[in-house]
């Protein structure tokens, strides 16, 4: 049995700052825990993922739900890169190369296999955190 061993994270001062703003900061281990460290990763944030990572007040929610949609939505530009561990660090999750070389998704002859990856196959792999299971499938698209 090969464990997989998901990276430690902690929240960005931006995001630290913007929780405290909007006065929702009992929430930030509920971020954090699934990689929401990043404010363009909570700017893709739809109802379902702000239920999903545990936030079970209605006002909350609904408070969350407002400020995530003021928030820029991330440049998805870059798509599938030439070479695969070089876009995990453009696209900030760089933590997960290892993953990614240990089932064979290195090279840039492996770029073009990126694009038909599934959530089950993401999950597969290791990324197991919500936020970064949504931005791969986004800028995989």
């Amino acid at each position: 049995i090969v464990t997989k061993l998901v990276p430690e994270l902690k929240l960005s001062k931006d995001v630290e700052d913007w929780l405290k703003r909007i006065e929702c900061e009992i929430y930030a281990n509920n971020f954090e825990r699934e990689g929401y460290t990043e404010l363009d990763f909570i700017a893709s944030m739809k109802m379902s993922d702000i239920v999903a990572i545990g936030i079970d007040k209605r006002g909350f929610q609904l408070k969350l739900e407002k400020e995530v949609k003021k928030l820029n939505t991330p440049e998805l530009a870059c798509g599938v890169p030439r070479d695969v561990l070089t876009w995990l660090d453009k696209v900030r999750l760089g933590q997960y190369k290892d993953l990614f070389k240990s089932e064979g998704y290195c090279t840039d002859e492996d770029v073009e296999n990126l694009k038909g990856l599934s959530r089950a196959d993401l999950l597969s792999i290791g990324i197991t955190r919500r936020a970064h299971l949504n931005q791969l499938l986004m800028r995989l698209r």
